[in-house]
Parts: structure tokens; sequence; C-alpha cells
């Protein structure tokens, strides 16, 4: 038996989200994706891009039914090829997402799933 360590309940949809890479205390310019899941704790990001584990990027999150985007900074945990190998898998968690913005989320999630 497999035991799920997931704090939080996650979310299979496909939303946008814009982010900008951290180096050297300095963010790189925009680039748009798509994360394929989402939860209040992190998110699955598809991207052309293929960070290191541990890089920090600046997150903008596009909830469909919000004018105002989540924006937070996040951290790398794991970043694998994608199942068809045309981009890459990044596996990110949340580092300062304010509680207004986990609420956020977790209404957001919580609103989606019982569709």
């Amino acid at each position: 038996m497999t035991e799920n360590k997931r704090i939080f309940k996650r979310l299979e949809i496909k939303i946008n989200v814009r982010y900008r890479m951290m180096v050297d205390n300095q963010l790189s310019q925009e680039y748009l994706s798509i994360a394929k899941n989402l939860s209040a704790g992190g998110l699955s990001l598809l991207t052309n891009q293929k960070f290191e584990k541990n890089s920090i990027l600046r997150l903008s999150i596009e909830l469909p039914d919000s004018k105002d985007p989540v924006e937070c900074l996040s951290r790398i945990v794991r970043i694998d090829k994608s199942q068809d190998g045309s981009c890459y898998d990044a596996a990110i968690c949340f580092l300062d997402l304010s509680g207004k913005d986990r609420l956020k989320l977790e209404h957001f999630i919580s609103k989606e799933t019982v569709k």
C-alpha cells in the first residue's frame, strides 16, 4: 500500500502560468507556460526549459475565475522529460504564498473538484 504524502488536494487542470527565473538576485525575462496540475502547495509546470533542481522562479498563476493572478516565489523540486519527450515537467513548491492566496487556491480547487 502506497502512502499519499500530499498535504494539499491536487487538481488536474491546465492553466496559464507566467514565470521568471531568479538568477543572482535578478529576474529573467518572462515566459508563458501551462501548469498541468495545481494545489495550494505547488504545481506541475510544462516548460521548454530544463531548469536545475532547486532553481527559484517568480510565478504568476492565472486562475480562470479571478482577475488578479496568484503571485509567489517558488522552488523546483524535480525536473523530468515529459512522457512524449517534447518538453520538461517541473514539480514546483510555493515558497512565499500569502495566506490570502493560499485560501484563494484552496477555494478554486474545491470548487473545480465539485464540478
